[in-house]
């Protein structure tokens, strides 16, 4: 019994464990920091979220044009969302951890593939549509 409402709270990005369709839309950032213990509310006013396709692309809102500019795909695979960059981005692939909470109104993104130099490494954005 335990286990079903665990289920209900928390889920990760597997294939085999959610619908595709549970990561389509726009996702707010909420929270950034270097661990899940170590978090900084984010202000954003609406003005930093990226947007997942049902093509398998990605978006951000660019604050400066006020438009979402595509910047690559997305694909899940083993618990991982993997973001694979346009060619006009350094970053190449990132890999995530990632996890939806809330009963998937939270979507919680941590590197994967040994970013942790950066400052920030998890990142949990709020469903807004």
């Amino acid at each position: 019994m335990l286990m079903v409402i665990l289920t209900g709270i928390s889920s990760s990005c597997n294939e085999d464990l959610f619908d595709r369709k549970t990561i389509i839309g726009k996702w707010e950032l909420i929270s950034q920091g270097i661990n899940a213990d170590n978090m900084i509310p984010i202000n954003s006013n609406g003005g930093r979220y990226i947007e997942y396709f049902s093509d398998g692309t990605r978006g951000y809102y660019d604050t400066i044009t006020e438009e979402i500019r595509i910047n690559g795909n997305y694909q899940i695979r083993s618990g991982l969302l993997i973001y694979n960059y346009d060619k006009s981005y350094d970053q190449g692939r990132v890999d995530y951890k990632c996890d939806f909470i809330h009963n998937n109104n939270q979507l919680k993104l941590t590197f994967a593939n040994g970013l942790s130099d950066l400052l920030f490494s998890v990142f949990i954005y709020q469903r807004i549509k």
